[in-house]
């Protein structure tokens, strides 16, 4: 697999993000489903549609099944996931299809498919987040924290995050172009967490953890806890891939945004 597991739920939860405030049109057509046929597959739910529950993430990091798509170079892969409603998980699923996308190789999850699915038990009882006020933290400090070289530019990232540059790090490559459904999963993610994110303390890499990633030589996927105005740290992640060329050639990638 040419992708982490980061990029993977961050592209799951673009798709859930459009479907759930309505925009169709940001994850239908380009190889998928189109907008009628989507309409068809989701009938008796389509105007119940909701944002996953904040718990069911990092469900999903760890059971989500991918399977490559025969045929497919470079290899493709589907996964099936939930649907939910206002009433928690429905009994549809959506089939989608994982490209790789640009030069920059963005992750692009696509609606090929719905069907019925199976209701898993472990879905019961998850709970989103407050909008009124911020969560107690539940950030931990990472077991392998980042490179001192790479955190000049991990936190600059964050800096422009925390002044809502998003365009501005579309158009330099470390956001997915603005209407890829992983940048306004990222954008919507933070704009909608209810505390003010704010730039990186002094001591910010005690809680960041880093791992290699499957995209060859000198890639590593990197998670960093983040800072709001009023928690220290927060209960948001960032999700990144991290592209050392040696010397101070170090590019920051952003996969994702998340609620622990």
């Amino acid at each position: 697999m040419a992708y982490s597991r980061p990029e993977v739920v961050s592209a799951v939860g673009g798709v859930i993000g459009a479907l759930s405030a309505g925009e169709l049109s940001l994850v239908t057509g380009r190889g998928g489903l189109s907008a009628e046929q989507l309409r068809d597959g989701l009938v008796g739910v389509e105007d119940r549609l909701r944002p996953y529950p904040d718990a069911l993430w990092s469900w999903l990091d760890e059971h989500l099944v991918l399977v490559a798509v025969e045929g497919t170079s470079p290899v493709e892969h589907e996964t099936v996931v939930p649907v939910w409603t206002d009433e928690g998980a429905a009994r549809r699923g959506l089939r989608l299809r994982l490209v790789s996308v640009g030069t920059r190789g963005f992750l692009d999850a696509r609606i090929v498919g719905v069907e019925d699915v199976d209701r898993v038990p472990e879905w019961a009882g998850f709970t989103g987040v407050s909008a009124d006020e911020p969560a107690a933290s539940l950030a931990m400090p990472g077991d392998n924290a980042v490179p001192e070289r790479w955190r000049p530019a991990l936190r600059e990232v964050v800096s422009r995050l925390a002044r809502g540059d998003f365009d501005g790090l579309a158009r330099d490559g470390v956001l997915a172009p603005v209407g890829h459904p992983s940048h306004t999963m990222v954008r919507g993610g933070l704009e909608a967490y209810p505390d003010r994110l704010v730039d990186l303390p002094e001591d910010w890499w005690r809680w960041s953890d880093l791992a290699s990633a499957d995209h060859g030589p000198g890639r590593y996927a990197v998670v960093l806890s983040l800072w709001t105005a009023g928690q220290s740290p927060s209960r948001l992640s960032l999700e990144a891939d991290i592209d050392d060329r040696g010397a101070d050639d170090v590019r920051v990638q952003v996969i994702g945004a998340h609620v622990l």
